[in-house]
């Protein structure tokens, strides 16, 4: 490998070659509340994800995730519980589709697929219950997904990302479905060091209402939700 390529890149925005292979883990960490005080639920995850990714072909990248969730729910008036459990497994593929030159190419163009497994048990919480479909680390179902991302690399210290996926839902535990969704994400990165790089971004996601397997839309679920990115890379 050439070493003009010095770009700090997060798995899935990198410059590709062949049999270029990474591993990473990732560790997100959030709260959100569903509904009023009285009949509502306030969740806080933390969500730990392992991936790997190999490139077979400098335009071609295969991938895989998989995640561990963590959650504590407060049901009002019941006491909290604890849900903790393997998530649902998604591959995934990821094809240039442009860049305006074959060697550390400023501008590149990527395609991308890839199906979610319903790899996921369905689990009890602390006291031993089955924790409702909404709330299980899986969905149970089977969702394909697809997007496009964008990159640029100013080949020293400063690159570009943006990207857009869509995902389409199906039913999963009991019947119920998870609504299909739309996200994307904007990042601008600034590496001053060879070894580490500063991110600024943000994230949104746009999501259809959950669906009970009655058909009926489930209250105080989809909608829009937008996020503003920090992120340290070494």
């Amino acid at each position: 490998m050439c070493s003009s390529d010095l770009t700090l890149t997060a798995t899935g925005v990198e410059r590709p070659y062949k049999n270029r292979i990474r591993v990473a883990w990732d560790e997100r960490y959030g709260s959100f509340t569903l509904g009023d005080n009285v009949t509502g639920e306030h969740t806080t995850f933390l969500r730990s994800t392992v991936a790997a990714s190999w490139s077979p072909w400098k335009r071609l990248t295969v991938g895989m995730t998989l995640p561990w969730v963590s959650a504590w729910i407060t049901r009002a008036p019941t006491p909290e519980e604890r849900v903790e459990g393997l998530g649902d497994m998604e591959l995934s593929a990821r094809l240039v589709v442009f860049q305006e030159k074959s060697f550390a190419p400023h501008h590149v163009l990527w395609a991308s697929g890839g199906l979610k497994f319903p790899t996921g048990p369905r689990i009890g919480d602390s006291a031993g219950f089955l924790v409702p479909p909404d709330d299980q680390p899986g969905s149970g179902s089977w969702d394909p997904f697809a997007g496009v991302t964008y990159g640029w690399f100013s080949g020293e210290l400063t690159s570009f990302f943006a990207s857009v996926t869509g995902r389409l839902t199906t039913p999963g535990w009991e019947g119920y479905r998870r609504g299909s969704s739309v996200g994307g994400s904007l990042a601008f990165q600034l590496q001053p060091w060879t070894w580490g790089a500063l991110q600024l971004g943000a994230d949104f996601l746009w999501a259809q209402s959950d669906v009970l397997s009655t058909h009926n839309p489930v209250p105080n679920t989809g909608g829009t939700t937008g996020y503003a990115v920090i992120g340290f890379l070494v």
